[in-house]
């Protein structure tokens, strides 16, 4: 399966990409969502998921993930935050089916999320 991390903090992005690349994943990278739009329009492969930080610069991780649905719908969206609730709320406009993974995150934190998200649907 095919994960994209997009995360304008590199430590960040390395740590899940070296996670995710361990697990046997194949990984995808960008450092913000422009970034990641042009990986979904030139990647020939399927993406399964696409692993997003929810607040950056220029476009929120809800944004992108809302605009990537329009290229690739069955790819499903795992969200992650170093944020409290309050500002999440107040910034990112997140539906009620949200799924996030809250930074600082453990290899084994990530994964069993990841793994849930795409072997579990949602609706």
């Amino acid at each position: 399966e095919t994960v994209l991390v997009v995360d304008d903090e590199p430590p960040v992005a390395r740590f899940a990409q070296r996670i995710l690349g361990a697990a046997g994943y194949t990984v995808l990278s960008a450092g913000h969502a422009g970034e990641a739009l042009v990986v979904c329009e030139k990647y020939s492969g399927p993406i399964h998921l696409v692993l997003t930080d929810v607040i950056m610069p220029q476009m929120s991780g809800r944004e992108l993930a809302d605009r990537l649905a329009t290229v690739r719908p069955d790819m499903r969206v795992l969200y992650m935050s170093g944020y409290t609730d309050d500002i999440l709320n107040d910034n990112a406009a997140f539906g009620a089916d949200r799924q996030l993974v809250r930074k600082p995150f453990t290899a084994d934190h990530l994964l069993r999320k990841v793994r849930d998200i795409l072997d579990h649907p949602t609706p």
